[in-house]
């Protein structure tokens, strides 16, 4: 199995009540809401019935519920080719906001992945990763017309925004090593004569 998009999720409201808080939520909390809604889905991994891979939550701690390759309960559709990873938290407008340490877990965490540096992620046997900065989505975009997850207060590039900069400085930068090995290779300006006695006029 290939598991090629990064999908990014938030608690969203509690109840029925949109402008709820969510960000206080526990593991029991969402554990015992999602055994609720999939009771045949436990996790391979440890047992639970969260149907997210990762949660952060607002300390900026990621936990893990499911291997990377194990069946979501996360975005209909996407369930087997896609990593899912939940903020804690609403994030519709005027609610809540993702914290700092948040931010950073989560862009750390991408960054990883794209490298494919799954060093401290559980991986199910016979599953493979092919992720890329342009398949990095809110849930929303993976289920149109469903949700408006990852929280209206954050644009559909928002998740991808946080790594593009990364990512395209270690481009550069790789081109530019590239590029001084070249150089470093052909020599280049280099006739063997010494710019003291070199004819510079003209």
């Amino acid at each position: 199995m290939v598991i090629k998009n990064i999908a990014v999720h938030n608690f969203g409201p509690t109840g029925t009540d949109p402008l709820s808080k969510s960000a206080h939520l526990t593991e029991s909390n969402i554990n015992n809401a999602h055994k609720n809604r999939w009771p045949e889905l436990p996790s391979e991994l440890n047992g639970s019935y969260i149907g997210y891979n990762f949660i952060i939550y607002p300390d900026g701690e990621m936990r893990q519920y499911r291997f990377i390759g194990e069946e979501t309960a996360a975005q209909k559709g996407h369930n087997f080719d896609t990593l899912s990873i939940c903020l804690a938290g609403n994030f519709t407008t005027g609610v809540e906001s993702p914290t700092l340490t948040q931010k950073m877990k989560l862009k750390n965490t991408i960054l990883a992945l794209l490298r494919n540096d799954l060093k401290g992620m559980m991986i199910k046997p016979g599953t493979s990763c092919d992720f890329s900065v342009d398949r990095i989505y809110p849930h929303r975009v993976l289920q149109p017309n469903h949700t408006s997850c990852y929280g209206n207060s954050l644009s559909d590039n928002w998740a991808k925004s946080l790594v593009t900069n990364e990512v395209q400085i270690s481009l550069l930068t790789t081109l530019l090593e590239l590029y001084r090995k070249l150089l470093k290779l052909k020599k280049l300006g280099s006739v063997g004569v010494d710019c003291g006695t070199a004819d510079v006029r003209g």
